[in-house]
């Protein structure tokens, strides 16, 4: 008896399909974690390198990630993307060629690819190139001295908002809260394509919440003027 596995074939969203059959312009991608963000990119080479128009090989591709087991992860899924798209087209000679060239693909994280980028243009820069990346350790003690070093310098310059801030935020006779919170703002601006515009937002929302809350605080001080004047009129009519 010979049993048959069905093949699950993935169902693509409207969003998704426009991503994989993108091919002029920019496109930026953003979606939670989970969503199938990996998947659809796959897609996206896959269906660039077996374009019929234009096709695009992988050595001309640079495809970056945050890390390194996202890098390696990518690779796996584009190898694995070719290899079952050829048992389907074994005559593809577009298929043939990136399925051979996978491993020499660009394919790694942003570190790795800028690293590699500055050691292969040496002569058009002014840089050592006894030079290397800093671990996650380094980086942040660096990180540390540099927001210490700005934040003497604001406490030197006695700016009445920085001492305010200070004040309102910081945690007893330390600015250790205000180191804090000062880095994570940094790490969530960061995290957005747009940082500048992240700050924006930030302050339109606090000043949207600071009107509100002034309104509210009017309102009840209307209302509780308004009771006391009832009561006097009450008295002075009895």
């Amino acid at each position: 008896m010979k049993f048959h596995q069905r093949r699950r074939v993935m169902e693509w969203t409207t969003e998704q399909k426009q991503v994989i059959e993108h091919t002029a312009g920019n496109l930026l991608v953003a979606a939670a974690a989970g969503s199938g963000k990996t998947a659809v990119l796959v897609q996206h080479v896959i269906a660039r390198i077996m374009d019929p128009k234009d096709p695009v090989k992988l050595s001309e591709m640079v495809i970056m990630t945050f890390t390194e087991a996202a890098a390696q992860e990518m690779r796996d899924r584009i190898k694995t993307a070719l290899e079952e798209k050829l048992r389907a087209h074994p005559d593809n000679a577009a298929l043939i060629r990136e399925a051979g060239s996978i491993q020499n693909a660009s394919i790694s994280t942003i570190d790795a690819f800028c690293k590699h980028f500055i050691t292969e243009n040496y002569a058009a820069i002014d840089l050592d190139p006894g030079f290397r990346m800093g671990d996650p350790g380094e980086l942040k003690l660096l990180q540390g001295d540099l927001l210490e070093d700005l934040l003497e310098e604001e406490y030197a310059a006695g700016d009445a908002d920085f001492l305010y801030f200070v004040d309102t935020f910081g945690r007893g006779k330390t600015d250790a809260g205000i180191s804090e919170l000062v880095l994570k703002l940094y790490e969530n601006a960061a995290s957005h394509p747009w940082p500048e515009e992240f700050f924006e937002s930030c302050l339109e929302e606090q000043e949207g919440q600071g009107r509100a809350y002034l309104c509210q605080q009017l309102r009840t001080t209307l209302e509780d003027d308004a009771e006391r004047m009832g009561y006097a009129l009450t008295v002075c009519t009895e």
